[in-house]
């Protein structure tokens, strides 16, 4: 009931009204089918011209405001990605942007000429969208500047290509050499895609826009600007701890096609940990249980030296894990990590894990541990998560219910959220918790 795209509308519609009143120069360069009321799953790429890039901004944040929404996470640049989660009251949304300052670019220069993008612009249901033979020529070269391969756009680009050959030859002869354009003419006048010539075209191609002391200067500056990210990572992990009962994969579930949307399906879900490395049980060749655990305590825990071995080697997963697996994503994307369980379950629920160790032992390991940007700790009164769900006898249910609130109180980005209420006002609360705790971090 949560998914983004259901909900898009409540801040497409009257951000492009606004766009359009305000007479702001903009183009959508692809996916724009659906709009002004869906992106079908799809991020929001906008090209601005330079002398509307303020007034943009003033409306976007106007918008974004009066539909309750905020900035979850940012990256700045020519391009910054912008990614937003928005609504109230199970309507909420969520949107990322690539916003394209004045330039399609390729690192700093620009790739092909605005002006020219902006004077073949067409209108859809009242939204300003590229010319579709320009929107997929400029990913054709894009993909092969970058990646120096593009099977994805060939055949388009090749077609767009045939239909505007001697109007794009006039554009590109102003900016790359007639080596690089004689040679863009030989693959895309073909039949069939050349892989070792497209790679050669998108090599000089990057060469020529990237050389010049100027170009040099200006991507030393975005580099720095990307070596920020490995202080300030773009992404966010968050985790939800909870007592069997308190609705905590009903929760993950109707929230995650919305995060979705907002960070352009780079959400990760990963159970208790990062799952770097192989389980025990898996390791011994023991058959593993996959799903919903009927009787979570029903395995003995281990002896000591038992124990010790279970949570070393665990322990080397959340951090291995994290910094081999987990954190590269938060640098680079804008991803969201989201762990059903986390390894504070050893302290609030050491049987669930098969440990028998005083606490003490476990709190000197923890200091270790990666901690989360945001946790969750779902729990209510005991009597009315036990009848939900009778996993464990209602005594135990007490104690950990005891036990959760004090860990959300005692750490300082833990927060209790009472699921003894109905599900959609609970999943209301998460999401708004969300919403303000990755926003706030935006402004530290």
């Amino acid at each position: 009931m949560f998914l983004g795209m259901e909900n898009e509308s409540v801040f497409l519609k009257p951000f492009f009204t606004q766009l359009n009143n305000s007479n702001v120069k903009y183009g959508v360069m692809r996916n724009y089918k659906g709009l002004p009321s869906s992106l079908g799953k799809s991020d929001l790429d906008i090209l601005i011209s330079n002398e509307d890039i303020q007034l943009f901004y003033n409306i976007f944040n106007k918008v974004l405001k009066s539909t309750n929404g905020v900035i979850i996470a940012s990256s700045k640049g020519q391009v910054p990605k912008i990614c937003v989660l928005g609504g109230e009251d199970n309507c909420f949304y969520g949107i990322m942007f690539d916003v394209h300052h004045g330039i399609i670019p390729y690192k700093s220069a620009d790739i092909f000429p605005v002006k020219f993008v902006f004077s073949r612009l067409n209108t859809y249901n009242k939204v300003k969208v590229f010319n579709d033979n320009d929107a997929i020529f400029i990913a054709f070269l894009k993909e092969i500047f970058y990646n120096k391969r593009c099977e994805k756009y060939f055949i388009e680009a090749s077609m767009a290509w045939e239909l505007n050959r001697e109007i794009y030859l006039k554009e590109l002869n102003k900016k790359y050499s007639k080596r690089f354009i004689l040679l863009l003419d030989d693959v895309l006048s073909k039949d069939s895609y050349d892989f070792l010539k497209v790679k050669k075209l998108g090599v000089l191609g990057a060469k020529e826009l990237t050389s010049g002391l100027s170009n040099k200067l200006k991507n030393i500056h975005s580099f720095f600007g990307k070596v920020n990210r490995f202080r300030h990572p773009f992404g966010y992990t968050i985790t939800f701890l909870g007592v069997d009962g308190s609705g905590k994969t009903t929760i993950i579930n109707n929230i995650t096609p919305l995060l979705t949307e907002a960070v352009h399906n780079e959400v990760h879900y990963e159970h208790m940990r990062p799952n770097f490395l192989p389980s025990i049980a898996s390791i011994l060749k023991k058959e593993e249980h996959v799903g919903t655990v009927a009787n979570p305590h029903e395995k003995k825990e281990s002896g000591f030296i038992g124990s010790i071995f279970r949570l070393f080697y665990y322990s080397m997963d959340y951090i291995i894990g994290y910094w081999l697996k987990v954190y590269p994503s938060l640098v680079r994307k804008p991803s969201l990590w989201i762990f059903d369980r986390y390894f504070y379950d050893y302290l609030i629920d050491p049987k669930r894990g098969r440990i028998k160790l005083p606490s003490w032992i476990i709190k000197m390991i923890k200091v270790f541990v990666p901690s989360p940007n945001l946790i969750i700790c779902l729990g209510g009164k005991p009597e009315i998560l036990y009848d939900r769900k009778k996993e464990l006898p209602l005594k135990e249910v007490k104690a950990q219910v005891l036990t959760l609130k004090a860990f959300s109180n005692k750490v300082k980005n833990a927060y209790w959220i009472d699921t003894s209420k109905t599900i959609e006002t609970t999943i209301n609360e998460v999401v708004e918790l969300i919403k303000k705790n990755m926003n706030e971090r935006l402004n530290k």
